[in-house]
C-alpha cells in the first residue's frame, strides 16, 4: 500500500506488479501515477468521483446508469441525466429543476452512490464484460478454423455471431 496525503484525508493506493495500465490522475492537490484499475476500485470504495479521468468516469457511470435506472428516483435519475448526459453544471441544474445547487449536489452524489453500490451487489456489469470478452473469443475461434469447417456450420456461426451488425473478413 501507498498512502498518499490529500485534502480529503490519505489515500490507500495498493501496489501491483501485474500488467495493469497505469494512468496520471489529477485530484485536486496533487497528480497522482498508479495503476489505473486498482485506483478505479479504490475510488468506488472511497467515492472519489473527481479523481477518476473524466471520460473513463463517464463510461462507467453512464454503463451503470443504463443498468440500474430504474432503481433510482425520479428526482435522481433526472440530475443524473442533466449532469452526465447532458452536460449541465450544478448550478444550471439547480436552476432548471428549482432546487439548491447543494440540494442537486446531493441528489447527484445519492444517484451515484446508488448505481455503484448496486453494482458492486449485483456485478451485472462484470457479466457483461465478460460475456462480450467470451463474444470475442468465440469469434476469434471460428476465424482461425474457418478453413477447417463445414460451410452450412460457418454460416450458421456467423449468422449467430453477426447479431449486432458485425461483419466477418
Amino acid at each position: 500500500m501507498v498512502q498518499i496525503p490529500s485534502m480529503r484525508g490519505d489515500l490507500k493506493i495498493p501496489v501491483c506488479h501485474g500488467q495493469i495500465k497505469s494512468c496520471q490522475v489529477f485530484s485536486l492537490d496533487r497528480t497522482i501515477y498508479c495503476h489505473y484499475n486498482l485506483f478505479c476500485c479504490l475510488c468506488r470504495e472511497v467515492n472519489l468521483l473527481s479523481d477518476i479521468p473524466s471520460l473513463d468516469k463517464r463510461i462507467n457511470l453512464t454503463l451503470l446508469y443504463d443498468l440500474y435506472a430504474p432503481a433510482l428516483t425520479n428526482r435522481q435519475r433526472e440530475v443524473f441525466e442533466l449532469h452526465e448526459i447532458m452536460d449541465l453544471s450544478l448550478g444550471e441544474i439547480s436552476e432548471k429543476i428549482g432546487v439548491s445547487r447543494q440540494a442537486s449536489h446531493d441528489f447527484l452524489n445519492r444517484a451515484i452512490e446508488r448505481l455503484r453500490s448496486l453494482d458492486q451487489e449485483l456485478s451485472f456489469s462484470v457479466r457483461i464484460r465478460d460475456y462480450e470478452q467470451r463474444f470475442e473469443d468465440l469469434q476469434l475461434q471460428v476465424d482461425d478454423y474457418r478453413e477447417q469447417l463445414p460451410e452450412a456450420f460457418l454460416a450458421q456461426m456467423d449468422r449467430i455471431l453477426n447479431f449486432r451488425g458485425e461483419q466477418n473478413v
